[in-house]
């Protein structure tokens, strides 16, 4: 649904005369800012309530083990599992939103890729800060199929990146095989790191710069690639 949504809305936008390397641009960056916004989606907590208490019961002394002394442990344990379930769907969606939103920040980066014959210095770091700022923020998450609905599409932009800059100037080329080169080996990290396993304070506050800087650095970047800068003077 979130694939869909903001796919739409992006051809809606170009229809309406906005160029393709500006609308490939501004998808990229909506989609990867907005899982920020993922984890705050959570269950609703299910209230287990306790069983109403009648008249008769209480006279169900002559009965020790009845089954009406049974019937509290029967609600708890089906409260459990509506509390479960909830949690259950919860980080589904979770992963549904990962899964969309990286698909559409990809879908933005290849527009960006391929607008122009030729690869440019400013597509190529666009590419690159947004695959390292997706990756950033799977290293932050705990769940595996979260982390792989992130890293997945890094890997798939990366690939395509390595792709479009043999076309590219010389430096072009092995930046991006260095760069994929990166994902995958932090890829097979992220893949096998045990996700009850807390790393240590100086990792986990690196980690939370490199993903300060990365997501600051977007907007600059993007402003770039879609040529502000050259239309105030400032390039």
């Amino acid at each position: 649904g979130i694939f869909f949504s903001l796919s739409g809305i992006a051809v809606a936008v170009h229809a309406a005369g906005i160029p393709e390397l500006t609308t490939g641009t501004g998808l990229a960056v909506i989609a990867t800012l907005c899982c920020l916004a993922v984890p705050l989606i959570k269950a609703r907590s299910a209230r287990i309530t306790p069983p109403p208490v009648r008249g008769g019961e209480n006279t169900a002394s002559a009965h020790p083990f009845s089954l009406a002394e049974t019937s509290p442990s029967k609600m708890d344990a089906s409260a459990a599992e509506a509390v479960w379930a909830h949690g259950r769907s919860a980080a589904l969606a979770r992963t549904g939103a990962y899964t969309g939103l990286a698909a559409s920040a990809g879908v933005g980066i290849a527009v960006v890729l391929l607008s122009s014959a030729h690869l440019q210095w400013a597509a190529l770091t666009f590419a690159l800060v947004c695959a390292a700022t997706l990756g950033m923020y799977a290293l932050r998450l705990v769940a595996r199929l979260d982390r792989a609905a992130l890293a997945i599409p890094v890997v798939a932009i990366l690939v395509l990146l390595c792709a479009v800059a043999q076309e590219g100037s010389q430096p072009m080329p092995l930046a991006a095989f260095v760069a994929l080169l990166t994902a995958i080996v932090a890829s097979a990290v992220i893949g096998a790191r045990c996700p009850k396993k807390l790393a240590s304070k100086r990792p986990q506050n690196l980690l939370a710069y490199a993903t300060y800087l990365g997501t600051a650095t977007l907007i600059p970047v993007a402003l770039w690639v879609s040529g502000i800068y050259e239309r105030l003077g400032i390039a």
